[in-house]
C-alpha cells in the first residue's frame, strides 16, 4: 500500500496565475491607453511586464511538481518524483524551511532530503514543518529496525 506523506500547496499555482494575469491586464491596458498622454503609462508597462513574466515562470515552476510529491512504500522505500526510489535507511538529514515574505512565516515551503545518493529539494510543499517531522521519525524507526 502506498501512502503520500508530501503534498503540493494548491493555492500557490492559483495565487502565481493571478499575478501572472494581472500583470498581462496592466500590460495590455496600457498599451490601449498608449494613445492618450499620460505619464505613468511607462511605469505601467514595466510593471506589468515584469509581474508577467515571474507570474508566468513561477506557474511553470509550479505545474512541474507533482501533487504528491513524496509517497511511501509498504518496503520502507520513499518514492520521488521522476521515479527516484529511495530506502528509509540511505536517508541522512530532512530539513524544511518555511515561505515567508514581509516578516511573515507561511506553513508551507521547501523540503531537503539529504540521502547517500544526493540532496533533493522539493518547493510549494504544504505543512512542510509536519511533514519533515514525520519524514524524520519514519527514517529514525527504520534504522532502529535495521540494527536490531
Amino acid at each position: 500500500m502506498r501512502r503520500t506523506i508530501v503534498y503540493k500547496k494548491q493555492s500557490i499555482g492559483v495565487l502565481n496565475g493571478i499575478m501572472m494575469v494581472v500583470g498581462l491586464g496592466m500590460l495590455i491596458a496600457s498599451f490601449v491607453l498608449n494613445g492618450a498622454v499620460l505619464d505613468f503609462l511607462d511605469k505601467m508597462q514595466m510593471f506589468g511586464a515584469i509581474a508577467a513574466i515571474v507570474g508566468l515562470v513561477e506557474t511553470i515552476r509550479y505545474l512541474l511538481v507533482p501533487v504528491s510529491i513524496i509517497v511511501l512504500e509498504d518496503n520502507n522505500t520513499l518514492c520521488l518524483p521522476k521515479g527516484i526510489r529511495i530506502p528509509l535507511t540511505d536517508v541522512y538529514d530532512v530539513s524544511y524551511r518555511r515561505a515567508s515574505a514581509r516578516g511573515l512565516q507561511y506553513y508551507w515551503g521547501s523540503i531537503t532530503l539529504s540521502t547517500s545518493q544526493g540532496r533533493y529539494k522539493y518547493d510549494f510543499v504544504e505543512d512542510c514543518e509536519s511533514a519533515s517531522k514525520y519524514l524524520t521519525k519514519l527514517v529514525y524507526d527504520a534504522k532502529q529496525k535495521a540494527v536490531k
